[in-house]
């Protein structure tokens, strides 16, 4: 059977290990179909404990906040050129995670969301 994924691939990250695994495979999907791969990050599922830290590094929450988004989609996005996807776009939002993700799929046009365990039931739930 052959998977054609012309669009892309989506998958929401946190910097979570979970999320870690699903880059992983949506990476091996991107790069194995030769699709674009789409790596968004939800600024209200961001580690409290991690923009804490960046809070006090950096004296301003707004940057701790825009210093974790950076470092997760870089390091995502390296992780996935790693893997051999050619094609990466980093995306950042607010909100709702599912109903962030879901918007940002649908605007994206992409053929395939990827997800780790954490929030997938919120997600379902819109699906």
């Amino acid at each position: 059977m052959h998977l054609s994924l012309n669009r892309g691939v989506l998958v929401a990250t946190d910097g979570s290990t979970s999320a870690a695994r699903a880059e992983g495979v949506a990476a091996a999907i991107a790069a194995g179909c030769k699709s674009r791969l789409v790596v968004v990050t939800i600024s209200r599922g961001l580690p409290d404990a991690e923009l804490r830290r960046l809070a006090h590094i950096e004296g301003d929450l707004g940057k701790a906040r825009h210093t974790l988004i950076a470092n997760i989609l870089d390091e995502a996005a390296g992780r996935a050129r790693h893997a051999g996807v050619m094609d990466v776009k980093t995306l950042s939002d607010h909100g709702d995670p599912a109903t962030a993700i879901l918007a940002i799929a649908e605007r994206e046009q992409v053929d395939l969301i990827v997800l780790g365990k954490r929030g997938v039931s919120a997600l379902s739930q819109l699906l």
